[in-house]
């Protein structure tokens, strides 16, 4: 007997359950439990006891590699007992599937439908003539599901309204991940993606939005004046289209905490987005954007955080040009809260020098007393591409913020955790001290 198979039962069992994400996901012989039952007559019978093992459904089908039959799914599902199912369903959302290949997946959406009880969790990968496999797949109910992501390819408004079914009979819904796409290389081409057709009820119930799709401003925030228990959002797409100035001046959402945006070109869309807004609990603000076309909307931002009156902890902002100014004004109005600073760029836009490092550096006073820093409470500070000092003006301000340097001064302040900084390579020979610096520190720490 080999010195694993002296462990008990359960210690196995737990082993066979920590193995989950280190193995495919996709329903295989040669892959997650039933790879494991297939070691010995021992494992077999451990593995097909242990329902927990069998709670993660894949199904990866593309025209080559598709599922033979649904037999394998249903004996999946068996085994899973009355444990709550999480779902995925991966079809290439761009492919041509024979005749046959169709044949297998309505069999195995017809398996997945009979346990649509279970359900907690549910990703669908589908292209635009997917609709035509779902119908009975989307008229079951959803009592429990909580999580639905939907990665479609090139659906229109007239084919999603297949989806509304699914939304309109899962109550419990609080995670939506909506991705369509109209070609497999237009993520960012503005079109029809259908998200229009979510009922509102569906968006009342939400705690997590990701709208990975082109979305129009005014979309945006017809959906978001329904989100009222809206916790993070997600917008890797966003671009102004036909912006309505006729929408309200304030949506308010008291329980947004994170938001993150990218846009491909910085547009209007962004500032009549924080126009608009009004998030009193909000902690974390990411910005990235792809090409520069306009200056960055330093009112607009003001104004929401001074609106939102939020304490907020996180600013990233990637690529947006914003300038040391710019950048001050927005610490100064988080100062307090701030925890993380992010700011990275890459186009020979410098937002730090001296003036902004030198109310970074801790110290005191000609009378002793300390001085008024910038976000005491700084813990974590990324700063790529965007430094342009004076030699060893960056390490004094580092160097005045670590631990010991805080506590020989006395003062209420947190030490920086983490610093992350690159140097543009023109400004790397002027900044010798501040490098041989950054290595002393990495070393020590």
């Amino acid at each position: 007997m080999s010195s694993i198979d002296c462990l008990p039962p359960e210690i196995l069992s737990h082993i066979f359950r920590e193995t989950r994400s280190l193995i495919p996901l996709s329903i295989s012989s040669r892959a997650g439990p039933l790879l494991i039952s297939q070691v010995s007559r021992r494992w077999r019978h451990i593995a097909i006891k242990d329902a927990s093992l069998w709670q993660l459904v894949g199904i990866t089908i593309l025209p080559t590699t598709a599922l033979k039959h649904a037999s394998i799914v249903k004996l999946w599902l068996r085994r899973s007992s009355r444990q709550p199912l999480s779902i995925a369903v991966w079809v290439d959302r761009f492919s041509q599937l024979s005749k046959k290949t169709f044949q297998v997946i309505r069999a195995i959406f017809h398996e997945l439908a009979s346990v649509s009880d279970r359900w907690e969790s549910l990703h669908l990968s589908l292209p635009s003539y997917g609709r035509t496999l779902c119908a009975e797949f989307f008229a079951s109910h959803f009592p429990n599901l909580q999580s639905l992501t939907l990665t479609l390819g090139n659906w229109t408004t007239e084919d999603a309204w297949q989806i509304k079914p699914i939304l309109q009979h899962a109550p419990a819904l609080q995670k939506l991940t909506w991705s369509n796409q109209s070609s497999s290389t237009s993520f960012d081409v503005p079109f029809n993606c259908g998200i229009k057709v979510v009922p509102d009820p569906t968006w009342q119930t939400l705690t997590d939005v990701r709208l990975d799709t082109c979305i129009a401003c005014t979309s945006l925030l017809h959906i978001l004046r329904q989100c009222q228990k809206l916790v993070r959002l997600d917008l890797p797409h966003l671009y102004g289209g036909d912006i309505d100035i006729r929408e309200p001046s304030s949506i308010h959402l008291p329980f947004l905490e994170t938001i993150t945006i990218y846009q491909l070109r910085l547009d209007a869309g962004l500032s009549s987005l924080l126009n608009h807004l009004s998030c009193p609990n909000l902690k974390n603000f990411n910005y990235t954007c792809g090409y520069i076309n306009r200056t960055w909307p330093q009112s607009p931002f003001e104004d929401f955080l001074a609106r939102s009156q939020c304490n907020l902890q996180s600013l990233v902002l990637e690529y947006t040009a914003i300038n040391e100014s710019q950048l001050m004004r927005c610490l100064k109005q988080t100062s307090s809260s701030l925890k993380t600073l992010e700011v990275y760029d890459a186009r020979g836009v410098t937002c730090v020098t001296d003036e902004l490092l030198a109310m970074l550096t801790m110290g005191k006073s000609m009378f002793g007393e300390p001085n008024d820093i910038l976000c005491p409470n700084l813990q974590s500070l990324a700063l790529h591409n965007v430094v342009a000092c004076t030699n060893g003006a960056l390490a004094a301000a580092l160097q005045s913020r670590t631990a010991y340097s805080i506590s020989a001064m006395d003062m209420a302040c947190s030490p920086l955790c983490s610093v992350n900084i690159r140097f543009s390579k023109r400004f790397i020979a002027d900044n010798e001290g501040d490098i041989a610096y950054l290595r002393e520190l990495a070393e020590r720490t």
